[in-house]
């Protein structure tokens, strides 16, 4: 085991460093949770994060069964029996927790999740039939089923609504042209949501599964959120039954109330990558002596560890207060600029202290015995997905000015 394992470990779960006891006006069932998935993540998994790090190697799907079956993490968000499996339900509270936690091991992790949770088993389940959520919904909840999420285009990340891929009716199927890029998940995943204009010009969301004839995925090669794969899709006349239409989605709204799903989750899983930074580095500041005395004796170092705990604990408060509003609404949807607000903070802040951090371990920081260099790659990528945080600038600019963020039609 590693320096960076033992140190995280021994944080974690023997030296208890002080964050100010935000964490203890949560329910006692959270922070039970919260207890049982940090062991296990750090028993059965952060061990081997380095490792699957540096080969760019995705967290095996046996592992993922494996923390299912374990921690009982299937349907986060939603209730029902579907295909024989029930889904009991939960509140927006604990789904942050969990981010949390996952996110504390490795961002490209918690990707794993949010996409499969979030926007694959989110859209089948408000807009899919029920046929359709009979069938994917329990294989999805176990991970016998991996899904991705296709919205994003080459030449269409932030402003989706100028996608070109086209899901044209030809008798009994459609048959859809185009390309979706930067999709987690694609390398390994068995269904596809896949976000496509009609003939009218109209935005819907389809089921694309894997070997279907004229649909090929690519895997991209990258530098962060390594331990979740990453792929490009590409359409060509590729024909799906007309039964693999999610009726329900209607119009790009549809495709950000999933969105506004994720955000919420990376906005949780953001403050857990702060926290695993801070956790790394308070030890090794306390240890490591330079100049007579420890690291933490210093001032242009402690005065790193303060200010990062300080907003660590704004962040905190801040997704709490973000999930007990969603919770009393019943939804995300009414909120989706507080949502919006969290997404672009937690993950700005997170990224902007795990690099003044990472500056503490000095040149160890670039070796994989310690993980806060890790989180700080990963958090580039975290502040530009789903709403890169200049996007959310606007968005909640528009909400307080009135002056719209993007052209309207």
């Amino acid at each position: 085991m590693g320096k960076a394992v033992h140190f995280f470990w021994r944080t974690r779960v023997e030296q208890n460093i002080d964050l100010f006891g935000v964490e203890n006006d949560f329910p006692a069932e959270h922070r039970t949770m919260a207890e049982s998935l940090r062991k296990y993540l750090c028993a059965h998994i952060l061990p081997k994060a380095a490792e699957w790090d540096r080969k760019e190697k995705s967290v095996p799907i046996s592992v993922l069964r494996e923390l299912i079956a374990a921690t009982g993490l299937t349907g986060v968000g939603f209730s029902g029996v579907y295909g024989g499996h029930e889904f009991p339900g939960m509140d927006y509270l604990m789904k942050g927790v969990i981010m949390r936690e996952i996110e504390a091991v490795d961002s490209g992790l918690r990707s794993i999740f949010s996409v499969q949770n979030s926007l694959v088993m989110m859209p089948i389940y408000w807009y899919g039939t029920e046929e359709q959520k009979h069938e994917w919904l329990p294989k999805l909840a176990t991970f016998t089923a991996v899904g991705a999420y296709g919205q994003t285009e080459p030449n269409a990340g932030s402003d989706p609504g100028s996608m070109t891929t086209r899901a044209i009716q030809d008798g009994d199927a459609y048959v859809l042209n185009g390309s979706k890029a930067w999709i987690t998940n694609a390398p390994i995943a068995h269904i596809f949501v896949v976000w496509a204009k009609d003939a009218d010009g109209r935005i819907g969301a389809y089921l694309v599964e894997r070997n279907t004839p004229g649909f090929t995925v690519t895997r991209e090669t990258k530098w962060s959120l390594r331990l979740s794969s990453t792929g490009h899709l590409a359409f060509a006349d590729c024909r799906i039954p007309l039964a693999n239409k999610l009726p329900g989605a209607k119009g790009l709204g549809s495709a950000f109330k999933c969105l506004n799903e994720a955000r919420y989750g990376i906005a949780w899983g953001s403050v857990g990558a702060l926290r695993s930074c801070i956790e790394e580095v308070v030890p090794y500041s306390t240890t490591r002596t330079q100049f007579g005395k420890p690291l933490a004796a210093h001032d242009t170092q402690r005065a790193k560890i303060a200010e990062a705990v300080a907003d660590y604990n704004q962040l905190l408060l801040l997704v709490r207060e973000v999930a007990r509003t969603a919770d009393r609404e019943g939804s995300l949807v009414p909120i989706h600029h507080l949502v919006s607000m969290a997404k672009w903070q937690a993950s700005e802040k997170a990224l902007t202290h795990a690099e003044r951090l990472m500056l503490i371990l000095g040149g160890n920081h670039c070796t994989f015995d310690y993980h806060t260099a890790r989180h700080a790659r990963n958090l580039h990528v975290v502040w530009t997905y789903e709403g890169t945080g200049d996007i959310h600038r606007k968005l909640l600019a528009e909400r307080i000015t009135g002056y719209p963020a993007f052209p309207r039609d």
